[in-house]
């Protein structure tokens, strides 16, 4: 993927296929092939802020975009987290390249 991201940048001059994640109240959440919903540790979230960008060996952010303020509680978004966590939809053998990903968890 990173190959296919290089050419599509640099050749084709279009985006590429990248690994998106939420922030809601200091905490970054997931969703992967590997682990499903999964919660950025509190050392990689400081990381993030210091604009230090590559956080494990397999992922390189490129970018952060703020979206602005939630206007929910954080015990709100705990409570849908916890439903999207318990629902079969978002388990990690659940995941798929093109119908069920990163981005579809982002926008739900």
């Amino acid at each position: 993927i990173a190959m296919l991201n290089k050419i599509s940048r640099s050749v084709l001059n279009i985006g590429g296929l990248y690994h998106v994640s939420i922030e809601v109240f200091g905490r970054e959440y997931s969703y992967d092939a590997y682990s499903g919903i999964h919660i950025k540790q509190q050392q990689q979230q400081q990381l993030m802020q210091q604009k230090k960008f590559i956080i494990n060996s397999n992922k390189h952010y490129r970018e952060c975009i703020v979206l602005g303020n939630c206007l929910l509680s954080f015990g709100e978004v705990q409570c849908i987290l916890h439903k999207m966590m318990s629902s079969t939809r978002w388990r990690a053998e659940c995941y798929h390249l093109v119908k069920q990903n990163c981005s579809h968890f982002c926008q739900e």
